[in-house]
This record gives C-alpha cells, structure tokens and sequence, in this order.
C-alpha cells in the first residue's frame, strides 16, 4: 500500500495534545495529515512520527510520498528510514527521465545530441542504466561510461560494437575520463568519488544521487542537482512535488511501461535546480 502524507493546513491545540493523525481518501489516494509544522515541537514531532508508524503498519503500507514540507521534517525522515519505510524521492523517475533532460539541455544549448560527447558516471548495472546507454549510444557524438567496475559493462560495450558498430569507451581514469565530455551524467557517485576526477571545466553535470559541490576552483560549468516537470493538472496534488506525485503512479511498472507512461502523459522538463536555485535557461549558452 501506497500512501501520502501531509500537514494539517490548520493544527487546532486537541489536535497536538492527542496527537491527531487524520485519514481520508482523497482522488484515488490515501492521504494521512499530521500535526506537524515549524511550529511544533521536536518531542512533539517524535511523538507524532512515531504513532504514523504504528499507523502505517496496521494499515500495511511501506511506501509513503511526503508533501513538500514533511520532506524537510529531519524526525519524520529519520523514523520513517529507521522503520524500513520506502520513500518516494524522485530519484527513479530522474533515471527514466535521463533521455528527455539531456533533450532539454541540448534545446537550451541550441544544439543537438549529435553533437554532444556524454559521459555516464554509474557502478550499477541495471536495466535502466542498460537504457539509457541504448539511448545515448545510438545518438550522441561519443558516449563513455566511467565506473569501477569495467567488467560489468563490457559486455554491453561489446554487444553495441558487434550490433551496431558502436564504441563506447568503459573505463576508469581519474586523470582522463571527463576531460572531453560537454555531459556528464553522473547516476551513483557520492560527492567525494566525483571530486577525484579532472573534469571538462565548461561541462554541464547532471546529478541524481545527491546534491554535488564541485570543489575545482576552475570549474565553471553548469552543475544540475535537481529539476521540475510539467504533469498533468489532474495528476497534481497542492503541496507536494510533481516529481514526487508521478514517480508513486509510475513506480510499480516495468521500465518500458514507465516509458510508455511518460510519452502518453505527455510529461516535460520544466526547469533545472542547481546550488543557488533554478538556473536561467539562457546561462545554457555558454556551453
């Protein structure tokens, strides 16, 4: 079972003295509110947490998608995590999305695939990886895939050589790797691992994992921590994040049902977020 949680718009003082979870039905959703603000007590909101958790379990549901405030709660993100819960994050969709936000950022570059060279940071070999390196194998300029563990892709590398006559180069050096790539699509590496590498000092990142400082005082790129899209408005929930709202409709589908959602639903990059905020599309030109 799936559900959301929210914040009560308007805590009354029954509602923090007895703790009051409500539950309703809402659109197809089960959505529960809690007592919880900026307002309210750290104890409070231990408190609290703690009963949604009892809550969850009676009503058997592992998954949760939080509003945007409850999203920078610490003490319901700390006891959500340490129950085992599944939070809905946006990180999976980020994947799915991989080829439409490289789309957007060629369309803000006014240029093309074509002319892209791309690099994909990743240690997971997965089937959305596998994908997306179809993907960009087949349409960008070059295509590298820089991990620490060779061995898993070259299988792949092989099989686009032999089928298609395509090479894409599956390595690991530091000092090299990212130096000509424009992209950098960077799926799994932590902020320190990205911070050993040399990297194109006008490249555009593309970060999934985590939000990534690059420390190279030379570095004046574009650096992509998160973005906004665009659903459909009766897909939309006030208070929660688009990415957020669609990843929990898409999430139990296989990949390529995932895909065949997006296009259906006509779902589009909005904007991209980086360390200061959403970046001005027309900074895109530089690069």
């Amino acid at each position: 079972m799936l559900v959301y949680l929210n914040e009560l718009e308007e805590i009354k003082i029954t509602d923090k003295i007895f703790n009051i979870i409500k539950h309703e039905h809402l659109f197809e959703k089960e959505i529960f509110s809690l007592p919880i603000n900026e307002n309210v007590k750290m104890k409070k909101n231990k408190k609290v947490a703690t009963k949604l958790i009892k809550i969850l379990k009676e009503e058997n549901a592992r998954k949760v998608v939080l509003s945007n405030n409850l999203f920078e709660n610490e003490i319901l993100l700390s006891t959500l995590k340490e129950n085992r819960m599944d939070i809905i994050d946006g990180k999976l969709i980020y994947k799915i999305l991989l080829p439409k936000i490289i789309e957007k950022i060629c369309y803000y570059k006014n240029s093309k695939i074509e002319e892209e060279k791309i690099t994909i940071l990743t240690d997971e070999y997965n089937e959305i990886n596998k994908s997306n390196i179809l993907v960009f194998s087949q349409n960008a300029k070059m295509l590298n895939i820089v991990t620490n563990f060779t061995n898993k892709f070259v299988t792949t590398a092989n099989y686009l050589y032999e089928e298609f006559g395509i090479l894409v180069k599956v390595s690991n050096n530091i000092r090299k790797d990212l130096l000509n790539s424009n992209i950098i699509i960077n799926i799994d590496f932590n902020n320190d691992l990205i911070n050993k590498y040399y990297i194109n000092t006008k490249a555009i990142i593309v970060n999934i994992p985590e939000e990534i400082k690059i420390k190279s005082k030379k570095f004046t790129g574009i650096n992509i921590n998160s973005y906004n899209i665009i659903i459909p408005e009766d897909y939309e929930l006030n208070g929660f994040d688009n990415k957020h709202i669609y990843e929990a409709k898409i999430y139990n589908k296989s990949i390529a049902e995932m895909q065949k959602s997006i296009e259906e639903d006509e779902i589009k990059i909005k904007n991209f977020i980086g360390e200061k905020g959403i970046i001005n599309k027309k900074e895109f030109l530089d690069f």
